[in-house]
């Protein structure tokens, strides 16, 4: 059997007619942050509060600070206009935060304006002809030219190689806005580097420099830099403290040990909360994508900057194969440069909305724009255009054939890894892989907070090798715990596998390989999947059978929605985020708006953050039904499906929306328990009970009324379902209290009774 690694997905489009595809879309079916998600980068052309507001008014749920050029008051300008447009909205919003990491840039001139965003001053256009001597300098005193070249990195002359090609083009260049200069290096000395332009350039704004690889090259170069930059450390310190960060945009990750450097780093200055997103930028990083994957909480494909490392036509196919994993892991993913032409223009290409419906398509969580509102005339309109595109794909998207797809993926990866793990909650890992004593002699009480503190090691154990203690430790592949690593910018010491898990996705599975687990795979055809995984795709196939309008989760640490989210259901998923007190050791403080925010990456998911304390309670349930139908995710009658846990048992529950939309119907009648229900409700039109109607039982023909007995939704006949009175040519059944003589024990299935009740009447001339 092929390996799992070899195979890239096709597209997931249903078979449909050709008027179904020429259907136009509604507004209806644009619902704000329900679909594929749209993340917005903040600069000039969007950084004003109104601005701001209408943007989350027309869908976007995330918002970037892209580090690489800007200033600390710019940034916290951005930060606070953006937190008083979500109070005015009451819409979250996600915050990314983009490092510099190993990009080099080129030392020019700048000025602030009233904001504090920098604009170039002196020669901003550089034009260089074909077959012109260029020189690149580490001289900080030098001032670009076009043929001298100050970079901001001190041992860039020493990554290059001679012979090597580099790119030198504007950061956030669109295709429109003219093409890079590429030059070949000639010679090197310690700081300098003569090149010569193979093409003639204009070049304009914050450029950019970074070397172009070649098949079969040495790496060394993208490993020898930082992957956080002390500018990058003071500005995640500086902006940490004072506003929530959401997700740490990891740029230029070439290998999972960067990742465990920048986890160390954010702990160290307590954004133990904040993710962390690998950017996949270098060939580099798509050698080393599986182990990249599997520990960071998201990936971004930067499409622009991997046009460097391959050939075009391999761009689309490895766009294809990244997104197909990260789809299988249920890690989100996102795309970047996609309809780089409304920078200018108020409508995309047709290529363009094409590329956008092929990413979706493909199987992507979002689109990352950039240019498009850092810099962009039509920020708002780029949003709109891009949310309509994304609509019209999810409703030709197959979701049957995307879910027996992941679960034969999953299948054939069992197989061929021939490896079998126990399960695992998303309300905590097992305790032996937790490591901590149980609470009160009890099970053990896992939530997000308590992951987020024991995932890595302290500050103070960063240095030893397994000596952190239960408050700061690392999980390793047994339940061990051990040390993740030095800093930002130096190399790795021996850690223990697994010592950092992701709170989105797939648990990583064991090393050791079980047999077991094995012969069931290869004897049953079925793979073996963790408990939570299992409950994830029976929520979602549950939902599809019912046609149910809207799945609720229950989220503790997130683990839970991340899978119900890679089948891409049809319908909306609502992640319902409970915030709870957390000890500071100086004070107490509410934790959980954190999670609520970093749900907002994941597509199809809206996340509710409910009042503090109600974790458990009954009228939560009610509260996100309410919530939902205001929000317009789903409708009066509609079935839900919530999946939950219930005392640490995980459950997937049915419940069916009342017809007002205030809340979930209740049975009333005698055989119920809740007398004191509303008014009887019809079962939605939508369901596959509603538009059968049973024929006459004996019982029914025995009873003094004329009336038809129903039956419930488990097929049993029922007296207390009878036909709708209120609408008499529906097909549907409504829920009604039955008359009393009806449940006498005369009134039985016993045949003999029931001709002998009817003999009677029929003598008294009833």
């Amino acid at each position: 059997m092929p390996l799992r690694q070899y195979k890239a997905k096709a597209h997931v489009f249903l078979d449909v007619g050709m008027e179904a595809v020429l259907n136009p879309i509604n507004d209806a079916e644009v619902r704000a942050g329900a679909g594929c998600k749209v993340v917005v980068t903040l600069g000039p052309a969007c950084h004003d509060v109104a601005t701001l507001s209408r943007l989350l008014l027309a869908g976007v749920t995330c918002a970037r600070i892209n580090l690489s050029w800007g200033t600390k008051a710019y940034f916290e300008h951005c930060l606070a206009n953006l937190g008083e447009a979500m109070k005015q909205t009451r819409r979250l919003c996600s915050v990314f935060l983009d490092t510099v990491g190993r990009e080099v840039t080129i030392r020019r001139p700048v000025e602030l304006d009233d904001n504090g965003w920098p604009t170039q001053t002196g020669e901003t256009t550089l034009v260089v002809e074909a077959g012109q001597t260029v020189t690149i300098t580490t001289d900080t005193k030098a001032e670009a030219s076009p043929s001298l070249l100050p970079v901001s990195c001190d041992g860039f002359p020493g990554i290059v190689d001679v012979g090597q090609t580099l790119q030198v083009g504007r950061y956030l260049a669109t295709g429109a806005e003219g093409g890079s200069l590429y030059l070949q290096v000639l010679e090197k000395s310690p700081t300098t580097l003569t090149c010569k332009a193979i093409n003639s350039a204009t070049l304009d704004g914050l450029l950019t420099v970074m070397i172009c690889h070649q098949n079969d090259e040495d790496f060394r170069g993208d490993f020898s830099l930082p992957v956080l930059t002390p500018e990058d450390e003071d500005m995640i310190r500086h902006l940490g403290s004072r506003y929530d960060i959401d997700f740490l945009n990891l740029s230029y990750c070439n290998q999972e040990e960067d990742l465990y450097s920048a986890r160390a780093f954010l702990d160290s200055v307590g954004m133990q909360q904040t993710k962390i997103v690998a950017k996949i930028e270098r060939k580099s990083a798509v050698h080393n994508f599986e182990s990249i994957a599997a520990v960071a909480d998201g990936i971004i494909i930067s499409r622009g900057n991997l046009g460097l490392d391959f050939e075009p036509e391999m761009t689309a196919l490895l766009q294809k194969r990244i997104i197909s994993r990260c789809n299988q892991l249920g890690k989100p993913v996102l795309l970047t440069r996609f309809v780089d032409t409304m920078v200018s223009t108020p409508r995309p290409t047709r290529a363009e909305a094409t590329d956008v419906a092929n990413a979706v398509l493909d199987g992507a969580d979002g689109v990352l724009l950039g240019a498009e509102t850092l810099r962009g005339l039509h920020p708002v309109l780029t949003v709109e255009t891009v949310l309509r595109l994304c609509a019209a794909a999810e409703r030709m998207f197959d979701y049957r054939t995307h879910h027996e797809m992941l679960m034969g993926e999953a299948y054939e990866e069992e197989v061929s890894l021939a490896h079998g793990h126990s399960s695992a909650a998303d309300f905590g890992l097992l305790q032996h892989l937790r490591g901590s004593a149980p609470v009160n002699g009890g099970t053990p009480e896992h939530t997000v907070h308590t992951l987020h503190r024991q995932r890595v090691p302290s500050s103070t154990t960063l240095s030893s090798a397994g000596g952190a203690d239960g408050n700061g430790g690392a999980l390793g592949a047994e339940g061990s715990i051990g040390s993740m690593g030095g800093g930002a910018g130096g190399a790795s010491p021996s850690r223990a596998p697994h010592s950092y898990v992701s709170e989105f996705g797939s648990l990583p599975p064991r090393d050791a390989a079980s047999n077991l687990h094995l012969n069931r795979i290869l004897l049953t055809h079925a793979p073996y999947m963790t408990k939570l995984e299992s409950l994830a795709s029976s929520a979602t196939r549950t939902a599809e059978k019912i046609n149910a309008g809207l799945i609720i989760v229950m989220v503790q640490s997130g683990r839970t929605v991340s899978l119900v989210a890679k089948y891409r259901p049809p319908m909306p998923i609502m992640a319902v985020v409970v915030p709870k007190l957390a000890s500071t050791r100086l004070g107490w403080q509410l934790e959980g708006k954190f999670l609520a925010r970093q749900t907002c990456v994941l597509r199809g998911v809206v996340p509710m953050l409910a009042a503090p304390m109600s974790e458990g309670s009954d009228e939560l349930l009610d509260e996100a039904v309410c919530a939902a139908v205001v929000q317009r995710l789903v409708k009066p009658n509609d079935f839900v499906v919530c999946l939950k846990s219930v005392r640490g048992n995980m459950m997937v529950k049915v419940v069916q929306v009342n017809r007002t939309g205030t809340g979930i119907s209740a049975m009333c009648g005698s055989n119920s328990n809740n007398m004191g229900a509303e008014a009887p409700d019809i079962i939605s039109d939508r369901s596959p009970f509603g538009g059968w109607v049973c024929p006459p039982s004996p019982t029914a023909a025995a009873a003094l009324s004329p009336r038809a007995f129903g039956r419930t939704l488990s097929g049993k006949p029922s007296p207390v379902l009878a036909p709708s009175a209120a609408s008499p040519g529906r097909p549907g059944f409504m829920l009604g209290v039955p008359n009393t003589g009806l449940l006498m024990s005369t009134l039985s299935e016993n045949w003999e009774r029931a001709a002998q009740r009817l003999a009677e009447n029929s003598g008294e001339g009833i």
